[in-house]
This record gives structure tokens, C-alpha cells and sequence, in this order.
């Protein structure tokens, strides 16, 4: 009874004609509800923007990217979460990422977090 009552819910958003036309499946349907669960580190580094005198060039840009990529699948999804609210990306990947005012590219730039921003101390990590 139960899963037949989230089926006719399931079917009165999205019709079945719909799902047999397109071929939707059960990996369609998690892909669309939950995002993309790894983490793309070049979409998401293509799809960041600067500001407050940092480029994807400045040294503590380049430290921090450093060190995203040593981070594990769990602990970037972690930091996403902390960033955006969403340990997920968009089903399309970071270039359709949403901030609280519609899409919105992470930002990194300095002093705060906010709205998909990460924002950044100028440090040397060796020091």
C-alpha cells in the first residue's frame, strides 16, 4: 500500500508517458533529485569566479585549491556543504549552482561566506 501511494504520487508530478518517452530511469531520477554525488574538481574550478583582488592565480587561491584536491570524496562534499548549503552538485555540475538569489558560480573571494562564496585569510600554509 505504501509504495503505491508514492507511485501515484510519483505519477500525478511526472507522467508515465513521460518516463517512457524519454527513457527515464531510477539513476535519471536520483541524478535529478540529488545531484551529481562525486565532485568534478576542474568543473568546479572552471566554474569559480574571483573577487577582492584575488585570480585563479593568486597564491592562496592556488593553496586552496592544493588542498581541495587532497581532499577525500566525503570531506569536499563537506566543504561544499559548508559554502553552498548542499554537499551535492546541480545535475549539470557547477555551473548551474544556486545561490539565494538564483544561479550563481562559487565565488572565492576575501573575509566572509556567503551564497556560494568561499572567502579567504592571505597566508603563506608553510609559515
Amino acid at each position: 500500500m505504501f509504495l503505491c501511494c508514492h507511485l501515484k504520487g510519483f505519477r500525478d508530478v511526472v507522467p508515465k508517458t513521460l518516463l517512457q518517452k524519454y527513457k527515464f530511469d531510477e539513476k535519471d531520477l536520483e541524478l535529478l533529485i540529488g545531484g551529481i554525488a562525486d565532485i568534478n574538481l576542474r568543473d568546479w574550478q572552471r566554474n569559480t569566479t574571483y573577487a577582492a583582488g584575488y585570480t585563479a592565480y593568486s597564491p592562496t587561491v592556488q593553496w586552496f585549491w592544493e588542498a581541495v584536491l587532497s581532499f577525500s570524496p566525503a570531506n569536499r562534499a563537506r566543504l561544499l556543504q559548508f559554502v553552498t548549503g548542499s554537499a551535492r552538485v546541480p545535475m549539470n555540475g557547477f555551473g548551474e549552482l544556486q545561490g539565494s538569489n538564483g544561479p550563481q558560480k562559487f565565488c572565492i573571494k576575501q573575509w566572509y561566506v556567503c551564497n556560494a562564496t568561499m572567502s579567504l585569510l592571505q597566508c603563506n600554509p608553510t609559515e
